[in-house]
């Protein structure tokens, strides 16, 4: 699509002259993006709720940057790139993310992708969190009706076989196909009036996302390459007159190092020839996964990350033409959620609504460790907590596990060797797999006071 660079300052809006018509031949439309929230109601503690040295993250802070944003357009969609639930912490996961979904509802969030995360409880899950109902097996924990998201789900390449699904995963999810055979899990793509013209939003996950769920979270599933379901959703687009068209990605990349959180420093990783392969027709990508920041163009594609646990908010500003529904002007900026403005009071009292019963739940003695557990390995050379016998911890550390919101597939004590590596890399590599090890020991810790001190002593 045609694109000319963005001369005017953000959120000037062309004036009439007397005597001249107020429709106005361009439409400022503004995106709020972000993405891996992963429950982080609370600030983050230490590096994880910093942007460099500037402290940063927590709903309530999220939730008053976006209406200050907000007030300098009206014109304004906010939107996520995945990953707002899932790995999330006890505040969150205890109650298996309705109040993350219902606080991002709250701040303004209106429609997001489906990320690799949000599929942790099973698709089944998923689609609750969407239309809402009491959990089947804890039912409404908070005492109150779960009425499911404000926001709306999208997932082009999430393809759902109804013929190879779990009958009963599917009966208790009331997912019903609006056509014959596979269909996608949510809508392809959604369509937006914003101030007179019209923007298409394509949801996409990472295709690789049945390596990192456990697979009976996604059987009957097939996830579809990026690109190719990118493309075919933006024809659809084209073909009912839009012509602004923006993508919402769970797949991301990374600057070097020597790049910063509103730059473009040498991006690599997977989403740069995934961009390269979409059509024409896509004006903006806004991408996740990968826990970093940066605002690109790639080609003539805004290609923008705001990090991760709502540090960041990406504020986009397209100019749109009335006439054709072209963009032809279009800028991005990444924002820091700083926790010094007056925080969203709607927001502070959901959160405040759930402590109780977070502090209930959370002090409940779900296991106990029978013996000393240090950093020496064993005999065998195996690290710390492989000589934990069966069954009771065993049956201890999935309780521990379903209260944190997290799967047991494929996860295992002890996760103190692999915590602290992971601390080491910085938690970058490979990201989900360390975020899972990172949430795994954090509820452990609350067990065991020497594994706390062998935490702390490094």
């Amino acid at each position: 699509m045609a694109v000319v660079a963005f001369f005017a300052l953000a959120g000037c809006a062309l004036r009439p002259s007397a005597g001249v018509s107020s429709v106005q031949p361009l439409v400022d439309v503004q995106l709020i993006g972000f993405n891996d929230f992963h429950g982080s109601l609370e600030p983050p503690s230490g590096s994880n709720g910093r942007v460099g040295s500037v402290d940063a993250g927590g709903v309530e802070n999220l939730a008053a940057h976006v209406a200050r944003l907000r007030s300098d357009n009206p014109n304004t969609i906010v939107v996520s790139a995945g990953d707002s639930i899932g790995a999330s912490p006890l505040l969150s996961g205890m109650f298996h993310d309705e109040p993350t979904i219902e606080a991002l509802g709250a701040a303004g969030l209106q429609i997001s992708t489906v990320g690799n995360h949000e599929l942790d409880e099973g698709w089944w899950e998923l689609y609750r969190m969407q239309k809402g109902s009491c959990h089947p097996v804890d039912g409404c924990q908070d005492q109150t009706p779960f009425t499911g998201a404000s926001f709306e789900f999208l997932s082009a390449n999430i393809i759902l076989d109804p013929q190879r699904v779990d009958p009963a995963a599917l009966g208790t999810s009331g997912w019903r196909s609006a056509a014959p055979g596979p269909q996608p899990l949510f809508p392809a793509y959604a369509i937006k009036d914003i101030g007179g013209v019209k923007v298409g939003f394509i949801g996409l996950v990472l295709r690789g996302a049945s390596e990192i769920v456990a697979p009976p979270a996604w059987k009957g599933l097939t996830f579809r390459p990026e690109a190719e379901a990118a493309n075919e959703a933006a024809s659809a687009l084209v073909r009912q007159g839009v012509r602004a068209i923006v993508v919402l990605i769970h797949q991301g990349g990374t600057q070097a190092s020597t790049g910063t959180y509103d730059g473009c420093e040498g991006l690599s990783g997977p989403i740069v020839p995934i961009v390269s392969q979409m059509s024409d027709d896509i004006d903006v990508v806004v991408s996740g996964h990968s826990h970093q920041a940066y605002n690109c163009t790639l080609g003539a594609k805004l290609v923008t990350s705001a990090l991760s646990f709502g540090r960041i908010l990406t504020d986009i500003d397209l100019r749109v033409d009335r006439v054709t529904g072209e963009v032809v002007e279009k800028r991005a900026r990444n924002v820091i959620v700083t926790r010094d403005a007056p925080k969203a009071s709607a927001v502070t009292a959901l959160i405040d609504h759930y402590r109780p019963y977070y502090a209930a739940l959370g002090s409940r003695v779900v296991g106990t460790i029978a013996a000393e557990i240090t950093r020496l390995p064993n005999k065998a050379g195996d690290p710390a907590g492989s000589d934990v016998t069966p069954p009771d911890v065993y049956r201890s550390r999935r309780e521990i596990l379903r209260a944190a919101g997290l799967t047991a597939t494929g996860l295992s004590l002890p996760c103190l060797p692999l915590w602290l590596e992971g601390e080491r890399r910085g938690c970058r590599v490979p990201i989900d797999d360390c975020i899972v090890r990172a949430r795994v020991c954090e509820i452990i810790l609350r067990i065991g006071q020497q594994l706390r001190d062998a935490c702390s002593a490094v």
